[in-house]
């Protein structure tokens, strides 16, 4: 095994790793490695001994991301890659109904043990979100072995929001082999097409299936307002629970214009649904209209004062 760079820690700031907490801030460090940001290190306490491994980032308050902890040193070969990639897509294979709904989330950063990497699968494609950049080759030779899902592509997300926070810069495109970069899928027997390379996040949120589902039983027979509706998850769901009427609203033109697309795919051009190319606080501020329900899912707001459009006044990332 290659010798791997090593980053001592602080006296006494080994708790949260030996209870296996995946983040080193740069608070806790008291010897940086000789490493370049997204290198493997070695993460050792005061007295020198081992705690884990994990990828550095030396632009980032999080200086460390171990993905793996443990008493003694170990090789990190191919087949650990592997395994991990593995064991998440064994944990998930009972819930995945190919049939029914063929888009799941397969890693979740922390989740599965590899902070940093988001890998949302949609029907052949793999979507990665990744926050650093040596997440890149082990995530695509894993990926690409046996152990992983029947999946034809794989494309790296990197959007701004991450990179802004956490200065990484990482270049999108196909890790592994070309394909379309807009895909159909299926949730709940419902269609949707998903742009992965322009969307946000890694092009449908995945996490909202649950709360889609439930608002497709709140509606029946009522007005529906879907507020930052991107691209119209909400707005089908509502349609499908026999919703008297849908309003999408969002600021971006593109999404409104893929959300009336899934409305199409899903009820036709004649569905009770209007969609609006607006600013949706001014919407909600100006409008008349009267909704027996309202889904109000708006952007993240900055994290930092410096993105503030002006004092007092958050503009959203």
């Amino acid at each position: 095994m290659s010798l791997i760079p090593t980053l001592i820690l602080k006296p006494e700031r080994e708790k949260s790793v030996r209870q296996q907490h995946p983040w080193i801030f740069s608070g806790a460090v008291a010897r940086l490695p000789q490493a370049e940001n997204g290198d493997i290190v070695t993460v050792c306490q005061a007295d020198g001994r081992f705690l884990g491994y994990g990828f550095f980032d030396p632009e980032s308050q999080i200086v460390v991301r171990l993905f793996a902890f443990g008493k003694e040193p170990f090789a990190l070969e191919e087949a650990f890659w592997q395994e991990k990639i593995a064991r998440a897509f064994r944990l998930r294979q009972p819930l995945r109904q190919p049939n029914h709904t063929n888009a799941y989330r397969l890693l979740h950063a922390e989740g599965d043990f590899l902070p940093g990497v988001i890998a949302d699968v949609y029907d052949q494609t793999v979507v990665l979100q990744l926050l650093d950049p040596g997440h890149r080759k082990n995530s695509a030779n894993a990926l690409a072995s046996p152990a992983r899902p029947r999946v034809q592509a794989f494309l790296p997300q990197n959007k701004e929001n991450p990179r802004r926070l956490e200065g990484t810069q990482l270049d999108n495109g196909w890790l592994v082999e070309t394909g379309p970069t807009k895909v159909d899928i299926l949730e709940n027997q419902y269609r949707f097409q998903v742009d992965i390379a322009e969307g946000q996040k890694t092009g449908f949120f995945l996490d909202q299936r649950d709360n889609r589902t439930l608002l497709g039983h709140m509606v029946a027979g009522a007005r529906v307002l879907n507020a930052f509706a991107y691209t119209g998850g909400f707005s089908v769901y509502a349609l499908g629970g026999q919703a008297q009427e849908v309003v999408s609203v969002d600021i971006s033109k593109e999404a409104i214009r893929q959300c009336e697309a899934n409305v199409a795919l899903n009820f036709g051009t004649s569905a009770p649904h209007t969609a609006l190319a607006a600013d949706c606080f001014e919407y909600l501020k100006n409008t008349s209209e009267l909704f027996d329900r309202m889904v109000l899912d708006p952007p993240a707001l900055p994290k930092a004062k410096s993105r503030r459009r002006r004092p007092g006044i958050y503009q959203f990332e």
